[in-house]
Protein backbone atom coordinates (compact mmCIF):
# COMPACT_ATOMS: atom_id res chain seq x y z
CA UNK A 1 0.00 0.00 0.00
CA UNK A 2 2.80 1.99 0.55
CA UNK A 3 4.52 1.50 -2.18
CA UNK A 4 1.42 2.36 -4.62
CA UNK A 5 0.90 5.35 -2.54
CA UNK A 6 4.48 6.91 -3.56
CA UNK A 7 3.19 6.28 -7.20
CA UNK A 8 0.23 7.71 -6.99
CA UNK A 9 2.31 10.96 -5.36
CA UNK A 10 4.50 11.18 -8.16
CA UNK A 11 1.31 11.22 -10.48
CA UNK A 12 -0.56 13.69 -8.44
CA UNK A 13 2.60 15.96 -8.39
CA UNK A 14 3.16 15.92 -12.44
CA UNK A 15 -0.46 16.34 -13.18
CA UNK A 16 -0.47 19.38 -10.46
CA UNK A 17 2.31 20.89 -12.79
CA UNK A 18 0.69 20.55 -15.60
CA UNK A 19 -2.33 21.86 -14.34
CA UNK A 20 -0.65 25.17 -12.83
CA UNK A 21 1.44 25.10 -16.55
CA UNK A 22 -1.92 25.52 -18.64
CA UNK A 23 -3.62 27.76 -15.72
CA UNK A 24 -0.44 30.23 -16.80
CA UNK A 25 -0.50 30.21 -19.91
CA UNK A 26 -4.63 31.12 -20.25
CA UNK A 27 -5.30 34.86 -19.40
CA UNK A 28 -8.45 34.13 -18.60
CA UNK A 29 -7.48 31.46 -15.78
CA UNK A 30 -4.79 33.61 -14.63
CA UNK A 31 -7.32 36.49 -13.42
CA UNK A 32 -9.22 34.40 -12.01
CA UNK A 33 -6.26 33.20 -9.04
CA UNK A 34 -6.31 36.81 -7.74
CA UNK A 35 -9.23 35.89 -6.33
CA UNK A 36 -8.82 34.33 -2.64
CA UNK A 37 -9.07 30.79 -2.71
CA UNK A 38 -9.28 29.98 -6.15
CA UNK A 39 -5.92 28.04 -7.48
CA UNK A 40 -4.82 26.76 -10.82
CA UNK A 41 -7.44 24.20 -10.68
CA UNK A 42 -10.39 26.09 -10.11
CA UNK A 43 -9.90 28.79 -12.17
CA UNK A 44 -9.01 26.44 -15.28
CA UNK A 45 -11.76 24.25 -14.69
CA UNK A 46 -13.96 27.09 -14.70
CA UNK A 47 -13.02 28.77 -17.50
CA UNK A 48 -12.80 25.39 -19.30
CA UNK A 49 -16.43 24.82 -18.29
CA UNK A 50 -18.56 27.75 -19.42
CA UNK A 51 -16.51 28.79 -22.07
CA UNK A 52 -16.70 32.72 -23.68
CA UNK A 53 -18.37 34.65 -20.72
CA UNK A 54 -20.34 36.53 -23.07
CA UNK A 55 -22.62 33.27 -23.87
CA UNK A 56 -24.28 34.08 -20.58
CA UNK A 57 -26.35 37.77 -19.68
CA UNK A 58 -26.06 37.67 -15.93
CA UNK A 59 -24.90 35.44 -13.33
CA UNK A 60 -27.74 33.81 -12.58
CA UNK A 61 -27.82 31.81 -15.54
CA UNK A 62 -24.29 30.80 -14.92
CA UNK A 63 -25.51 30.04 -11.51
CA UNK A 64 -28.26 27.73 -13.46
CA UNK A 65 -25.57 26.24 -15.66
CA UNK A 66 -23.51 25.06 -13.17
CA UNK A 67 -26.06 23.76 -11.01
CA UNK A 68 -26.00 26.16 -8.25
CA UNK A 69 -29.34 27.04 -7.63
CA UNK A 70 -31.07 25.43 -4.88
CA UNK A 71 -34.32 24.08 -4.80
CA UNK A 72 -36.69 22.37 -1.89
CA UNK A 73 -39.40 20.38 -3.64
CA UNK A 74 -40.18 18.30 -0.31
CA UNK A 75 -42.95 18.65 1.81
CA UNK A 76 -41.01 17.71 5.64
CA UNK A 77 -39.21 20.42 7.71
CA UNK A 78 -35.69 21.14 7.04
CA UNK A 79 -33.29 19.13 9.22
CA UNK A 80 -29.59 21.01 10.35
CA UNK A 81 -27.88 18.72 7.86
CA UNK A 82 -30.09 20.31 5.04
CA UNK A 83 -29.47 24.08 6.06
CA UNK A 84 -25.85 23.47 5.86
CA UNK A 85 -25.90 21.93 2.67
CA UNK A 86 -27.98 25.03 0.90
CA UNK A 87 -25.14 27.16 3.07
CA UNK A 88 -22.06 25.36 1.20
CA UNK A 89 -24.17 25.95 -2.46
CA UNK A 90 -24.70 29.32 -1.42
CA UNK A 91 -21.14 30.07 -1.25
CA UNK A 92 -20.06 28.50 -4.19
CA UNK A 93 -22.77 29.73 -5.81
CA UNK A 94 -21.59 33.14 -5.06
CA UNK A 95 -18.10 32.24 -6.11
CA UNK A 96 -18.94 31.42 -9.53
CA UNK A 97 -20.81 34.97 -10.44
CA UNK A 98 -17.84 36.78 -8.95
CA UNK A 99 -15.74 34.47 -10.90
CA UNK A 100 -17.78 35.48 -14.00
CA UNK A 101 -17.99 38.76 -13.77
CA UNK A 102 -14.16 39.05 -13.64
CA UNK A 103 -14.24 37.25 -16.60
CA UNK A 104 -16.98 38.95 -18.10
CA UNK A 105 -15.93 42.77 -17.37
CA UNK A 106 -12.28 41.30 -17.54
CA UNK A 107 -11.04 42.59 -13.93
CA UNK A 108 -8.84 40.80 -11.52
CA UNK A 109 -10.13 41.08 -8.15
CA UNK A 110 -8.80 44.09 -6.49
CA UNK A 111 -10.37 45.82 -8.73
CA UNK A 112 -13.48 44.16 -8.87
CA UNK A 113 -13.58 44.90 -4.71
CA UNK A 114 -12.77 48.64 -5.54
CA UNK A 115 -16.58 49.00 -7.03
CA UNK A 116 -15.21 50.76 -10.34
CA UNK A 117 -18.09 48.84 -11.87
CA UNK A 118 -20.51 49.66 -9.14
CA UNK A 119 -23.67 51.61 -10.59
CA UNK A 120 -23.51 49.52 -13.68
CA UNK A 121 -26.14 46.89 -15.57
CA UNK A 122 -25.41 43.27 -14.25
CA UNK A 123 -22.72 43.74 -11.73
CA UNK A 124 -22.45 41.24 -9.21
CA UNK A 125 -23.29 43.30 -6.03
CA UNK A 126 -26.87 42.20 -5.12
CA UNK A 127 -27.86 41.37 -8.56
CA UNK A 128 -26.95 37.73 -10.27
Amino acid sequence: MLQLLDQLEASIVELDRAVAEQALVRPAARRLMTHPGVGPVTALAFTLTIGPAERFRRGKQIASYLGLIPSEYSSGGQAQRKCRALAKVAMARKLAVRLYWMLRLQVNYAQLIQGSHAGQPGTFRGRG
